[in-house]
């Protein structure tokens, strides 16, 4: 809090507000700085909020105010359902959740990459329930063994990026002949 010709003036209270809604009296130090803390609950809208300092005034010295913009995020938590055993020419089906941080923060529409070790494999967007799927089948290129896969929620308007790994494993795939000598007996 500075006059108009840059000198601080100390030792005043200030009126911190949230979108124009009052929050808190903060107090300027001696040398005319003042440090306010915003409380960001968890469950605050999303998007730009203006925070504004304002100064009242007093004999001699006139009102003042300053304000900035600040976005609030939320973060994205993406999970990944277990998948069974498949092998090389199944179909997969990779699937999960995405939600925010809360309780019933299911994201719809939102989108999802699926990467198996490390190579893009397909998109995918949520329902409403959060939930989501892909279908993939396994090409002829991947190995026998253990694999990483990986979904990813970019970050997408106000909500941060999210993502899981995991890994799965390709089998081979097993077939048994069987014979009889006879299709008969007798007991």
């Amino acid at each position: 809090l500075t006059d108009g010709v840059g000198r601080a003036i100390p030792n005043r209270d200030l009126v911190l507000s949230i979108d124009g809604q009052e929050l808190t009296s903060i107090s300027v130090n001696s040398n005319g700085s003042f440090t306010g803390l915003v409380p960001i609950p968890p469950d605050m809208p999303l998007g730009p909020i203006i925070i504004g300092v304002e100064f009242l005034g007093e004999d001699f010295i006139l009102t003042s105010n300053s304000s900035v913009v600040f976005t609030v995020f939320a973060p994205v938590y993406v999970s990944l359902d277990p998948t069974g055993p498949v092998a090389v020419g199944d179909e997969m089906t990779i699937s999960g959740s995405v939600k925010d941080n809360l309780e019933e923060g299911w994201l719809d529409s939102h989108t999802i990459e699926v990467f198996i070790d490390g190579i893009l494999v397909g998109i995918t967007s949520s329902q409403q329930d959060g939930n989501w799927t892909l279908q993939w089948i396994i090409p002829e290129s991947v190995d026998i063994g253990n694999h990483s896969i990986s979904a990813i929620a970019p970050a997408q308007g106000f909500y941060r990026q999210g993502s899981i790994e995991s890994n799965f494993t390709v089998s081979y795939h097993t077939s048994i002949s069987l014979q009889g000598d006879s299709t008969y007996a007798t007991r």
